[in-house]
């Protein structure tokens, strides 16, 4: 039996983490009959003299070698302290108020609370694991280091009432890698607000000219964004222009390359990105379920991404898109080069993944299963 909820909500926001976070906090404004909740990003209440503390916790050391191995153990210190602030804010918030529910978004925010959990029904929601993490490692002899967040993350996955995964992949790795029962784990996308999304259709463009290429990655080099920059400018400067979205620094003065900094989403400016775009490519190395694929298909574009596991949770290759091996930027650059030639291909692929974001990533849908997912745990 479904029961009212008075849920508190803790979050990380970082990245495309923020913007679940957001999407949450529309959805469950609109959505108060059945209970309420408390929304906070984690960091609310860091002090000044807190985070002046913390910071270098978060500072990767100045080595790419030592970075690529993990063997500054950055991973593990950023979750670690993140977890830490995260315990400071639940137990101020608990101290003041009752709650028939928590939701804790990532599994990093429930590291350090595991007592609060064995008191009060907990959903942690997941991206990405560290037994994924340290799959990807280059050097898999240096895998151990990541062993210290497995730990913590098998105590939470244990101790959670629900845990939501945004993808199958992250699903299964809870349930393989962490011996975790598959009937605890239910997979629920972030979605994204498709009536942000609704614009007149792109006309039929017949020149390659006016082809816009759009990319939107914080994390630049690991999300590919560093290949996409080569082979546009060594293949399609002369018939097409890329638009960067991302806060790291690019060394790139060439004409037909606009970079944009500081773009959250649902604004404005996010909005006519995505309005004037034709492609979007993102030819990332690393990812849990990047929410910029979903708002691109929502807003009707043809994707280029990579092969992994997750991508193509998302992307069918061929039909919404075309996915090639991360680092190829021969493969990269035929693909993209058949879908600036192809506007009628364009078209196509761009209207079967805005079908697609209609069924699978409808934020508010999406929204509702977790709301549901509330409502049972306070029955408890």
């Amino acid at each position: 039996m479904n029961a009212k909820y008075e849920a508190l909500s803790i979050t990380s926001q970082f990245l495309g983490h923020r913007t679940y976070g957001q999407l949450l906090r529309e959805y469950f404004k609109n959505s108060n009959l059945l209970g309420s909740v408390d929304f906070h990003w984690f960091m609310d209440e860091c002090k000044s003299l807190q985070w002046l503390v913390t910071r270098p916790f978060y500072r990767k050391l100045p080595n790419s070698w030592i970075q690529q191995r993990n063997l500054d153990f950055q991973y593990f210190r950023s979750e670690f302290i993140s977890a830490y602030i995260t315990k400071s804010l639940l137990k101020q918030k608990l101290s003041t108020k009752s709650y028939t529910v928590m939701h804790l978004h990532t599994q990093v925010m429930a590291f350090l609370a595991l007592e609060y959990m064995k008191k009060i029904p907990t959903v942690v929601s997941i991206d990405f694991t560290a037994a994924l993490k340290s799959s990807e490692m280059i050097d898999n002899r240096f895998q151990w280091t990541y062993n210290p967040n497995i730990l913590m993350e098998k105590k939470v996955f244990n101790a959670a009432s629900r845990i939501i995964s945004w993808s199958e992949l992250a699903k299964k790795s809870v349930v393989e890698d962490y011996g975790i029962n598959e009937d605890k784990v239910i997979v629920i996308p972030p979605g994204v607000n498709l009536d942000a999304l609704k614009f007149a259709h792109h006309p039929l463009k017949k020149d390659a000219d006016t082809c816009n290429i759009l990319f939107i990655g914080g994390d630049f080099i690991r999300k590919g964004g560093q290949d996409l920059l080569s082979v546009f400018l060594d293949n399609f400067s002369d018939v097409a222009t890329l638009h960067l979205v991302t806060n790291k620094p690019i060394e790139c003065h060439h004409h037909q390359v606009r970079v944009y900094r500081n773009i959250n989403a649902y604004t404005p400016e996010w909005k006519r990105l995505y309005q004037q775009a034709d492609i979007f490519v993102m030819p990332t190395y690393s990812e849990g379920l990047p929410q910029v694929f979903m708002e691109a298909m929502g807003a009707g574009l043809p994707i280029i991404s990579t092969n992994l596991p997750q991508m193509q949770e998302v992307i069918s290759d061929g039909v919404t898109g075309f996915l090639v091996p991360p680092g190829n930027q021969n493969e990269l650059a035929n693909k993209l080069k058949v879908v600036i030639d192809n506007p009628e291909l364009r078209m196509e692929m761009g209207m079967r993944g805005k079908q697609v974001s209609q069924i699978k990533f409808d934020a508010d849908k999406n929204c509702s299963r977790i709301e549901s997912i509330f409502q049972e745990l306070s029955a408890i």
